[in-house]
């Protein structure tokens, strides 16, 4: 298609297509153009204009780059993989732009295993400052804490090349992901409300992304974007209605803001003009934009994209506010709504009330009619409807009176194989009843691609009196384990039911939290990204170490980090934490501690043999004075917690502990004995656990968070010979 065959009204449109002729010929193809509104014609003319000045500003850098490219053989680094740089190996290259090249990088110093992306920038003119420049962007990614946004780990010099460690985030560019997969507006209104929350938080910390596009914004397999390249991010030292004093060193056509083409200083502003046109794309290549919701959107981001600032939307928070109340239907702050459009949002708004009185419309027509109906036909409809309550009760009477429901929930004695004990009597199994294990557990963890084997039917119900039915996946073999390997990471639900002679029924259900090892299985919702032990709890989620527990309503996932930490509990994620390290080496044993099988004070069975590896290990490595004494829900104190780390701690290093220097706390009274105040000693030696104005605060109770953050720095101990900690994962 020519250019004055063109039905495009949209200036930036109008301006691509010209871009296939030279500077002299754009303005003589714009007039070719019939019925041509005047507006947008001089729009298009102003964005001429502007392009061919900043063509003449920026070619010269541009041909200055392009040769000491060549002439420093910068091609080099396409040809990098298998290259180490600060302990990581490059592994493949992902990404090429005009500020250099990124690769993916592996861990192979030995420590633990860690991906991450690295950014290798070309010696170009703009960029001469050298380390200055990748001080100043690393700087500004290390303001940010947040899930949506690239972190920065470390910055140095390759050769004659500065480079950058980041995050690696394994996923596609938003426009690549969306050729690939057909998303439903849900979905897309979802994702760039998660690039709003994340923009946000960089303007909160005062910077400027300057370059949103969709090729800097990547998409992961769960659907969740991120934030790249900040390369050209800039730092506002001022209030959000005062420009930057800095300009960009870049832009991208379609999406950039009128101030950046022309090459003006920057606001906030101009990042919500960006974003707009960003989801304007979104919209337009995917969706019908005759949909309501639709229209309704592309209100809100053309006010956002007007190309005068102070008239457009100023901040990135008021646009998402304004997309919301879009998405609802709520038209009341939109502007350019059409009267056809208020009316049908109105409708939709109140359908519930419509749909109600309708409703009661009805019934009273039909109550009149039956008023004016003859007796007779009226004390039939009534005998009837006698009829119907007599059966009904007669049900509910029979399903209370048969006891079935009962023998579910409660049984007088509970039979043990060999290796469980006996205990009687007992309330309740926890909802197992008599044909599933009382030791089963709800929740339960594992990797992709691993076997799983589950003992769920006890030895003392044959197995071939049941009727077994499973959903979810996975099969129960003749000795009573449930079988399965998923091959998803995620969590997964699976239940069983079990029919005996077709007149005992009883379900049981199981949750799995399938990880692989590099995505995080599952999100914490009481875990949000500003929680100071955010990083630690969720590196110990990717481990397996914490999967948490269902919320009430069975749909999300909650550690509680602010709960008291119970011994049980805190000892599994020691522990599990030094195994994974390579401190110790946890397997399955005999010995069995009665006393991790107790009841609480409603009665009910509650089971922590789970913990029968941990205390056989701590019983034989004298970690633990009497493990038959050992009380699985009492709180854990400071005192307690040091002593368990700081035995752990001389498994990692006995050497140091000959030279370190022993502290003194204020309330070296408080202590049990003069062990425990040695065990506080090397435990805040490690900087695992702190003192307050040099009190160590022995009796105090401690949070499931702290105990998940010192299992984190277990994990990450450095093979130095002093210790060392990564503050973040």
């Amino acid at each position: 298609m020519t250019i004055n065959e063109s039905k495009k009204t949209d200036a930036l449109d109008i301006f691509s297509d010209l871009l296939a002729f030279s500077d002299n010929e754009m303005t003589l193809e714009l007039s070719k153009i019939n019925n041509l509104d005047n507006k947008v014609a001089a729009e298009v003319k102003q964005l001429i204009s502007s392009h061919i000045r900043n063509k003449q500003d920026h070619f010269l850098p541009l041909l200055l780059s392009n040769s000491v490219n060549f002439a420093l053989g910068n091609n080099d680094l396409l040809f990098l993989s298998g290259e180490i740089i600060d302990d990581f190996k490059l592994i493949e290259l992902i990404g090429e732009g005009g500020q250099g090249v990124v690769y993916k990088a592996q861990r192979c110093d030995g420590k633990f295993d860690q991906t991450v992306a690295i950014k290798l920038l070309y010696p170009a003119p703009h960029l001469t400052a050298g380390m200055t420049t990748l001080n100043y962007e690393a700087q500004s990614l290390a303001k940010f804490s947040h899930h949506g946004i690239v972190r920065v780990f470390n910055i140095g010099e390759y050769q004659h090349y500065y480079y950058m460690v980041m995050d690696y985030v394994p996923g596609l560019p938003l426009n690549t992901f969306l050729s690939k997969r057909n998303l439903s507006l849900d979905q897309a209104f979802s994702i760039f409300l998660d690039i709003c929350d994340a923009l946000e938080h960089a303007h909160n910390q005062q910077i400027l992304h300057a370059d949103i596009k969709p090729s800097n914004i990547l998409i992961n397999s769960k659907m969740k974007p991120s934030l790249v390249d900040f390369g050209i991010a800039r730092e506002s030292h001022s209030s959000l209605s005062v420009k930057s004093n800095t300009k960009p060193l870049g832009f991208t056509l379609n999406f950039s803001s009128p101030e950046q083409l022309n090459g003006d200083t920057l606001n906030f502003s101009s990042d919500v003009y960006s974003a707009a046109k960003v989801f304007q794309y979104v919209l337009k290549n995917h969706f019908r934009q005759t949909q309501l919701k639709v229209r309704l959107i592309n209100s809100v981001l053309e006010q956002a994209s007007l190309k005068e600032a102070i008239n457009r939307t100023p901040t990135i928070a008021e646009l998402r506010k304004s997309l919301q109340s879009a998405y609802v239907l709520d038209v009341s702050k939109i502007k350019d709504v059409s009267n056809t459009d208020r009316f049908t949002c109105y409708c939709a708004k109140f359908k519930p009330v419509f749909t109600y009185f309708f409703f009661i419309s009805i019934f009273s027509a039909s109550f009149l009619y039956v008023v004016s109906s003859k007796n007779t036909t009226i004390r039939e409809q009534q005998t009837k409807q006698n009829q119907a309550i007599d059966f009904l009760s007669t049900l509910f009477t029979a399903q209370e009176s048969n006891g079935e429901f009962y023998k579910i929930l409660n049984n007088d004695t509970m039979k043990g194989s060999n290796t469980q004990p006996v205990i009687s009597p007992i309330n309740n199994f926890e909802g197992h009843g008599n044909f599933f294990s009382p030791y089963v557990f709800t929740n339960h963890g594992g990797k992709v691609n691993e076997e799983i084997k589950l003992k769920v039917i006890p030895d003392s119900i044959n197995i071939s009196d049941l009727s077994l039915k499973v959903k979810g996946g996975g099969y129960i073999s003749s000795d009573g384990y449930y079988h399965n390997i998923f091959y998803d990471d995620g969590i997964h639900t699976i239940t069983i039911q079990a029919l005996k002679y077709n007149k005992k029924y009883e379900k049981l259900t199981l949750r799995f939290v399938i990880r692989n090892g590099s995505d995080l299985p599952i999100e914490f919702s009481d875990v949000t990204p500003y929680n100071p032990y955010y990083t630690n709890i969720h590196y110990l989620a990717m481990r397996g170490i914490v999967i948490g527990r269902p919320s009430h309503d069975g749909k999300q996932r909650v550690f509680q980090p602010e709960q008291v930490s119970k011994q049980a509990e805190a000892l599994s994620i020691l522990f599990l934490s030094a195994h994974e390290k390579g401190l110790i080496q946890l397997s399955k044993t005999d010995k069995y501690f009665k006393n991790l099988v107790i009841h609480n004070q409603q009665g009910f069975i509650e089971d922590f043999s789970w913990a029968n590896a941990y205390l056989n290990y701590a019983h034989k490595a004298g970690f633990l004075p009497s493990p038959h004494a050992f009380n699985p829900k009492k709180p854990v104190s400071k005192e307690w917690l040091a002593v368990t780390v700081s035995q752990l701690l001389q498994l990692y290093d006995p050497n140091q502990l000959k030279s370190y220097t022993p502290i003194h706390f204020k309330d070296v009274t408080s202590f049990n004995d003069l062990k425990s105040l040695k065990h506080a000693q090397l435990c805040h030696f490690y900087k695992f656990c702190s003192a307050e104005s040099n009190y160590f605060h022995p009796k105090k109770i401690v949070t499931r968070a702290e105990v998940a953050d010192i299992g984190a720095k277990i994990l990450q101990l450095s093979a130095r010979k002093k210790p060392y900690f990564i503050n973040s994962y």
